[in-house]
């Protein structure tokens, strides 16, 4: 209560106490006033009346701040349920966009039977991702990609589409074709497809792409190398510091093959940049420097335990810490 109400209301106990005293005193102290004692009364009773109607005040001040309180609660409740069931609508939505992009991804069994020995590790950050692996096969080649799509997610998903679509078109118009015309048509493709010419957008990808012939390999890679490692050492083959899409000055965008030759024992891999990327709770990156070393002391395993190297190293560098982007990293074994 604040002072404007002019008393407390333990003055008023205290009051009635002494007027309760008095009143039982009368009898026996003829000293004490009637007069004084009935004036007492009154301001006493006059108080309780103040007391009895702030009471009141304050009791519908109270209900209506109830009222008010279920009223938003009620309010905060049909508004959680109803992000719920938009959000179940939406995550059900995008686990059948999983399904979808799956299928694009090559059957276990058809990488099989062309790359006896191989590994695939393959982790979206969400449940969609802008990175996938393609691998098809004309009369006389195999070609191998790992292809990661600017962003996570659902737009780095549909983006992953598209990219698929146009390699596979591009590939069954010229079976022959060289990896680096690969990535100049992909590149020109996917500008038109994202009407970049005028500017609205920058989506690209970066490409790791083998062209296999026995054991003669043509790579072409934009913003991603290939590694090789043959005889317990590890060699980098770097690809073009262009991306597939996205901004471009130059007049034509190229790409360059770089032709190697591969012995039985030796190993491939190809990767997109999250596991390099990938951070531990203190903020440092595995690294390509890290990924160098550690691939070329499992080369020589076999290649379901490199797997199983690979992804114990980089739990135990990141920890309790969020996976940072979409990984992927293929091995052959030759």
């Amino acid at each position: 209560m604040n002072s404007s109400n002019n008393f407390k209301t333990s003055d008023i106990y205290k009051k009635e106490y002494s007027v309760l005293e008095k009143a039982q005193e009368l009898p026996n102290n003829k000293h004490i006033a009637i007069d004084t004692l009935w004036e007492e009364y009154a301001l006493l009773s006059k108080q309780y009346e103040q007391l009895l109607r702030l009471t009141v005040k304050l009791t519908n001040i109270n209900d209506k701040s109830q009222k008010k309180l279920m009223t938003a609660n009620e309010h905060i409740e049909n508004t959680n349920a109803e992000l719920a069931l938009k959000n179940s609508q939406i995550t059900s939505s995008i686990r059948y966009a999983r399904r979808i992009q799956r299928v694009i991804l090559p059957l276990p069994e058809k990488m099989g039977r062309t790359f006896a020995n191989h590994f695939i590790i393959y982790k979206p950050k969400d449940i969609v991702s802008g990175d996938f692996y393609w691998f098809t096969k004309t009369k006389d080649k195999i070609f191998l990609a790992v292809i990661d799509c600017t962003g996570h997610g659902v737009p780095g998903a549909f983006l992953s589409m598209i990219a698929h679509t146009l390699l596979n078109q591009i590939v069954n118009e010229n079976p022959s074709i060289e990896p680096a015309t690969i990535l100049e048509l992909l590149h020109i493709n996917i500008r038109a497809v994202l009407r970049q010419e005028t500017g609205e957008t920058h989506d690209g990808m970066d490409v790791c792409l083998c062209q296999i012939d026995n054991h003669k390999i043509k790579f072409s890679g934009a913003k991603r190398p290939l590694f090789h490692v043959s005889q317990n050492e590890l060699i980098q083959i770097k690809g073009d510091r262009k991306s597939i899409g996205g901004l471009q000055k130059e007049e034509q965008r190229n790409f360059s093959n770089h032709e190697i030759s591969v012995q039985t024992g030796d190993m491939l891999y190809l990767f997109t940049d999250g596991i390099t990327d990938q951070n531990n709770l203190a903020g440092k990156k595995f690294g390509s420097r890290q990924l160098k070393i550690l691939l070329q002391e499992i080369a020589s395993k076999e290649v379901n335990e490199q797997k199983q190297i690979i992804l114990n190293k980089l739990q135990t560098h990141q920890q309790q810490e969020s996976q940072r982007d979409d990984i992927t990293l293929i091995g052959i074994r030759f």
